[in-house]
């Protein structure tokens, strides 16, 4: 989008303060006027584990209009913060992210810095030097400062202040007034022009006091006259934000406000409309470079030609693998996922490239093989949830493929990680609201979590050896997500002795052998084998065995009582698990757990437990299967006490006694 400018050389910006309003610590926002009692505070009695606390924080947003009649967003920050702990002098590290491209620049001046301590019983005061403010690239258009208050130790209070210049002056970022740890004041004021229409979304679980005001002092620009929306916004005692357990995007639930431009009226003079519609995101995209590269030739013919011996008798689904198979062995994934591909050419020539190069690279071969493929668009989990009634401007990460085998079968397939397969996604990209943009009008919304097809199976054979330990051999397979879940944990390690080391440590048994297959193949699949021993719980003439020793979920998770946030479960389980184990001679099963059968609705969860006995073998049969990925806040009891089951179900013991 290109900057709008606008020649108006009369206008002037008044900037005007919000006034402070009382709270449970009072402070002074003045920058600079920092009380004693805010430096000799040494508790925050509203949350007395918290390390730091925010005790004023503001911030000031207006558009305005510079010497050159250019208009600019301007953001005035200010924030003083109680270091509390020694884990809180960490908050006198500062980092501001900017944009420095060759249109709509952002610029970060006026940074001050100063910590405030008591020595001898007086209020020092230590500034900054402007020698410690330092920029850094991260990318070829990203920057930041950074810089870091002096003198900072547990009981100092740091105050900075920064300024923000922004062109893209219609580009609001959303102002968040939560933060990790506890706020005591924020106050945010947001002033704009009337001129503009902005749409207003506002977050998160904190109450927030609003005020929207019109300042009538009209600005007369000779052929029009305007004046200022301004909001306020306070919050007071607002809690540290805590994410949960099963959150792919805690930012999401912070409170927060954002603001979307929706158009400019000068009457008389211009209107610019600034909406969209997801028709204007897919002409975006298909009138982009991206699609042009996209669509590219293919790159490898002599590849395919030498493949095409190897299909006879195929499935597409053989064929269409076997294709991503050898594209990933001539161009290696760099562990990045972008949207935008980069020169096709100079990916092969380099043999690395993003998750969306190497999907254009396939892409382009199986056109060569007269397969219809199309690019899905994709906002990953961890960036948020993307509405179908809420057009974005950008609104996609990456994409991935969907190809359209000739016998009708739909596969969707990325090229970023070898860990996957067709219709098996890392979970990151299993989003409800996924599009594929074609050109005519005809884009489409598909629900990629349908394709969750996942299982674990676990078998173990034990026995008790004479020494009184148990002796097992155990086999577990892994299926779709599940195999790519378990593929992505195996190849995290190093070695796969270091695996195996944290195995037994989890477990709580050592192993003896150990063999996988499948965990660096793009197949749907993986496998492991490990023969162990484990020690006996033994008291008296009595033994305890505990029959769940590879388990398929955390202990820990759902430990809370209360729940704020809805639980977003990486994908749909499907578990068995069998287990036997032979008794000892001179033994006989004084207890054996109880069968169970329990469901829970709100998840799709159903469990079931069958124990049996047979001479001197013990048998005993697990299942569980959750058809669902998203449980409600509401139905969190439920569903605690629904794993609270689960997790008496793995703490059960069988118990033998000795027989006399």
């Amino acid at each position: 989008m290109k900057k709008f400018i606008v020649c108006l050389s009369a206008l002037v910006f008044a900037i005007t303060s919000i006034e402070t309003f009382a709270q449970t610590i009072p402070v002074n926002g003045k920058y600079g006027k920092v009380s004693t009692e805010e430096v000799e505070m040494q508790t925050y009695a509203l949350d007395t584990s918290a390390v730091a606390l925010v005790l004023y924080d503001k911030e000031f947003k207006s558009i305005n209009l510079d010497a050159s009649g250019v208009l600019r967003l301007t953001t005035e920050k200010q924030v003083r913060i109680k270091v509390l702990k020694e884990e809180g002098t960490s908050y006198g590290d500062f980092k501001v992210v900017y944009y420095d491209g060759s249109i709509n620049a952002e610029t970060v001046t006026g940074v001050e810095a100063t910590t405030y301590n008591m020595v001898d019983g007086k209020v020092v005061a230590s500034k900054m030097s402007k020698k410690l403010i330092f920029d850094e690239p991260m990318t070829d258009d990203y920057y930041k400062k950074t810089w870091t208050a002096p003198e900072v130790k547990v009981g100092s209070v740091i105050e900075c202040k920064w300024t923000i210049t922004d062109d893209a002056y219609w580009h609001v970022d959303e102002i968040y007034f939560q933060r990790t740890i506890p706020v005591n004041l924020v106050e945010v004021t947001v002033k704009l022009p009337d001129l503009f229409t902005f749409h207003k979304k506002m977050t998160g679980y904190c109450q927030m006091e609003h005020k929207e005001v019109h300042d009538n002092s009209n600005v007369d620009l000779g052929y029009t006259t305007f004046c200022y929306k301004v909001d306020t916004y306070v919050g007071r005692d607002l809690p540290a934000f805590k994410s949960e357990p099963y959150v792919y995007n805690s930012r999401q639930y912070m409170s927060s406000v954002q603001y979307d431009i929706r158009s400019l009226m000068i009457p008389g003079v211009t209107f610019k409309d600034f909406t969209v519609s997801w028709a204007d995101v897919d002409k975006n995209y298909l009138n982009s470079e991206l699609m042009s590269r996209f669509n590219a030739s293919c790159h490898f013919k002599d590849q395919l030609n030498a493949l095409k011996p190897t299909w006879e008798g195929k499935s597409d689904a053989d064929i269409i693998a076997s294709v991503v198979r050898m594209v990933k062995e001539n161009v290696v994934w760099n562990n990045e996922y972008v949207i935008m591909p980069d020169q096709l050419a100079k990916v092969v020539k380099t043999r690395s490239g993003s998750n969306v190069d190497i999907n254009c690279l396939i892409a382009a071969c199986l056109r060569q093989l007269d397969y219809v493929v199309e690019p899905v668009f994709i906002k990953e989990r961890s960036s948020g949830i993307l509405l179908d009634f809420q057009p974005e401007i950008n609104p996609f990460d990456t994409f991935i493929l969907r190809v359209a085998a000739k016998d009708g079968s739909l596969y969707y397939l990325d090229g970023g990680s070898s860990r996957g397969y067709l219709n098996v996604l890392p979970d990151d990209f299993l989003v409800n609201n996924a599009r594929i943009i074609r050109e005519g009008g005809k884009s489409q919304w598909v629900n990629l979590t349908s394709l969750c097809r996942n299982s674990i199976r676990y078998t173990v054979r034990a026995t008790i050896t004479p020494d009184l330990r148990l002796s097992c051999s155990a086999n577990a397979k892994y299926y779709n997500e599940e195999s790519f879940s378990r593929k992505v944990e195996y190849n995290s390690y190093d070695t796969e002795d270091e695996l195996i080391n944290d195995m037994e440590r989890s477990m709580d048994i050592e192993i003896d052998e150990y063999t996988a297959s499948g965990m660096r193949d793009y197949s749907p699949a993986a496998e492991e084998n490990f023969t162990f021993t484990k020690d006996l719980d033994a008291s008296g003439d009595m033994l305890y065995v505990n029959l769940y020793i590879p388990t398929f979920h955390s202990k820990d998770a759902f430990q809370s009582l209360t729940r704020t946030y809805p639980i977003d479960f990486p994908y749909s389980y499907k578990v068995t698990y069998a287990i036997s184990i032979v008794i000892p001679d001179g033994y006989a099963v004084e207890e054996m757990p109880s069968s169970s059968a329990v469901s829970m609705p709100h998840v799709g969860g159903v469990l079931k437990v069958v124990y049996s006995a047979n001479g001197n073998n013990v048998l005993c049969s697990f299942s569980y299967d959750q058809s669902s990925m998203l449980g409600n806040a509401s139905d969190y009891a439920d569903i605690r006490s629904y794993w609270q089951h689960l997790n008496e179900v793995y703490n059960s013991m069988l118990v033998l006694k000795k027989v006399k």
